[in-house]
């Protein structure tokens, strides 16, 4: 390519080289319209004509115009000029984490930190479709203040779900962003190091191929070293199939639950896998939130969160006499507003499947070796439905009430016992005191839920609850403390199938399937 700086394409002034990729050239340029900086992304000349890498850059384009999130570098235009194709896109500052990688691993915090941001960047893609396809150290940039940004979609694929609910191909004949040979099974496009074992047979993926190479991210910020390091490329393939990571090259201090995080990430079957980049997320929070000593305890009843806000109520009257009119009237919003949001009916119903990852709570034998959840079972069941589907993965110490809420589930479906404390002190008494707490805290949430949306529907199930009358009084219960809660709940007893409850059973499958749809009128 003939040099390019100082030259004006379009209304683009170019200015220094930034970098260079599989997918063109990154330049830096001012914007002489707007009077900014930004990042020119333009095809090298030799293959201006290359039908392929032209569909590629039109399909980064329209892929990232759908993505709107504070972790992913934002597209301002794709232009042509004097034969030049390029994408204007927001100018990252910063160093890219292959970068700060270079003078060795990260602090556990930090690492977790970033990787966090960058679960939000994936599932924010994934909700609308898109998978990135080429996650990897050098397609992030950390800024300055560390804020992260997700780079280059151009190996991004929008998928779509076939009737059995497996990710198909778009069909290359009805998208105008798609031309034959692109990005169908056999073809292998993306970073040998951080491709899932499907994407390196050349198979067709969906979004648990992000979650393979979140996991070698993740990997790789924590020991320095990538995933599977290998001399060629082939060798890299090699391991990626057939061998497993180096566990013991985590530091020592680094959490249990990031190396149940890392294990499940690097399932090499694809259905041992996290299902959602959401669940990656949650693990890292409730990480970064025990480190930390966070831990947020919800009124038992209604009256008590009445009662709170009354409180609030009269220290906004004392900051009247405080601070001006205009000033106190706004802190006398805020000070005195309940957990409500302005909520109104979902197009789509919104399902949030919770339970906890512990075997105990887990009721398939498999799924429980799997390190699975109900929930993950549950989402099998669902995915024929027309929902959108979250799962949250909770504990004893979950304190994500007000994540819940912002997602506006039109109905909500947990396990009973999901809040419950595992510790063993061989005390049947002490016990009983965990479980009823654990009873309490799952009330308690309900009826948060159910006053900050009058929406909300709620199915609890057990195996606990096959007498009728046990499953009348603890809804009476519930709704009692929480008269928000009236006529919302749905419990529900999971039969046994021969020795054992599980949802793998085609009749309970079908079952609770029915109820849900029952609940949600989609029949």
């Amino acid at each position: 390519m003939r040099s390019m700086i100082g030259k004006t394409i379009s209304h683009y002034k170019i200015l220094e080289k930034l970098g260079e990729g599989g997918m063109g050239v990154v330049f830096r340029a001012q914007d002489t319209k707007l009077e900014r900086e930004v990042a020119i992304k333009v095809l090298p000349e030799e293959f201006a004509k290359d039908l392929d890498r032209l569909a590629r850059l039109e399909r980064e384009a329209k892929l990232l115009a759908s993505l709107n999130h504070s972790n992913i570098a934002t597209i301002y235009g794709l232009e042509e000029s004097e034969g030049e194709h390029f994408l204007a896109l927001e100018l990252v500052e910063g160093e890219t984490l292959a970068e700060q990688l270079s003078s060795g691993p990260l602090k556990s915090q930090e690492a977790l930190e970033i990787c966090r941001q960058i679960a939000e960047a994936l599932e924010s893609a994934h909700e609308r479709g898109i998978i990135h396809r080429d996650l990897k150290p050098s397609n992030v940039k950390v800024t300055p203040d560390g804020k992260v940004k997700v780079l280059d979609f151009g190996l991004a694929k929008a998928f779509e779900l076939a009737d059995s609910g497996e990710a198909v191909d778009v069909d290359p004949f009805k998208s105008p962003t798609l031309t034959v040979g692109i990005s169908r099974p056999g073809v292998i496009l993306g970073t040998a190091a951080y491709m899932s074992p499907e994407q390196a047979r050349g198979k067709t993926l969906d979004k648990r191929t992000d979650i393979w190479s979140f996991g070698c991210v993740l990997f790789e910020i924590l020991t320095g070293r990538q995933t599977f390091e290998r001399k060629t490329t082939s060798d890299i393939i090699a391991a990626i199939l057939e061998h497993e990571p180096d566990w013991d090259a985590l530091p020592g201090k680094t959490p249990p639950s990031v190396h149940r995080l890392l294990r499940r990430c690097l399932e090499k079957d694809p259905r041992r896998r996290f299902h959602d980049i959401a669940d990656a997320r949650i693990e890292i929070e409730e990480t970064l939130s025990e480190t930390t000593g966070r831990l947020q305890v919800l009124p038992e009843t209604e009256t008590e969160i009445r009662a709170i806000k009354g409180r609030r109520l009269i220290f906004s009257y004392v900051l009247l006499a405080i601070v001006s009119a205009v000033a106190s009237g706004a802190f006398v919003w805020f000070l005195t507003r309940s957990p409500e949001i302005s909520v109104k009916p979902n197009v789509t119903p919104v399902i949030v499947l919770m339970d906890s990852p512990h075997p105990d709570r887990v009721y398939d034998p498999e799924t429980r070796k799997n390190r699975g959840t109900n929930a993950d079972d549950l989402t099998d069941i669902v995915r024929d439905l027309p929902v959108v589907t979250h799962k949250e993965t909770v504990s004893s110490t979950w304190h994500r009430e007000n994540q819940v809420l912002k997602q506006r589930p039109d109905l909500i479906v947990i396990h009973r016992s999901c809040f419950y404390d595992d510790t063993n002190l061989n005390d049947s008494d002490f016990a009983s005191h965990l479980y009823t707490l654990a009873d309490s805290k799952l009330i308690a949430f309900l009826g948060y839920i159910a006053i900050g949306n009058p929406y909300t529907k709620f199915l609890v199930y057990t195996r606990g609850f096959r007498v009728e009358l046990n499953r009348l009084r603890w809804t009476s219960e519930a709704e009692r403390r929480f008269p928000s809660l009236k006529g919302r709940i749905t419990a529900w007893h999971v039969p046994r199938s021969g020795e054992y409850a599980t949802f793998r059973d085609p009749n309970t499958a079908s079952a609770i399937k029915n109820l849900i749809k029952s609940v949600l009128n989609l029949e």
